[in-house]
């Protein structure tokens, strides 16, 4: 399934603000100390966290890609209603990924964040 298809089935009706949702994410992220950057409107919104870990939300649900395969071996997606729940299980899945070795430039640009963050917490 394309990440498309799957952002244009979630249900929108009565929902919060997307992007309000994808902060109160981040923010949820940050207690659970896990860097991500939010971006989007009012209507759809994505919190990345790590390359190939991203959360889409439309303000009700909250939809990624897990790390893992299904038993099938195809892309597992998954989701959550609550932005803390979101954000226990994707920490789980940023603490999995950070342990894998990231291929070619995406490894380069992923130092460069790491250290730009520990500079930044340091101050």
């Amino acid at each position: 399934m394309y990440l498309s298809s799957v952002i244009e089935q979630l249900p929108n009706a009565g929902a919060a603000s997307a992007i309000a949702v994808a902060y109160e994410l981040q923010a949820e992220l940050e207690r659970l100390n896990v860097p991500s950057h939010v971006m989007g409107d009012e209507h759809r919104a994505a919190c990345s966290l790590w390359p190939h870990l991203v959360a889409f939300t439309d303000g009700r649900t909250i939809v990624w890609q897990s790390p893992d395969a299904s038993s099938r071996g195809s892309a597992l997606w998954t989701y959550a209603r609550t932005p803390a729940t979101a954000a226990t299980r994707l920490a789980e899945h940023y603490r999995t990924l950070v342990k894998r070795p990231l291929p070619g430039p995406l490894a380069e640009l992923a130092l460069f964040a790491i250290a730009g963050d520990a500079r930044r917490n340091a101050s």
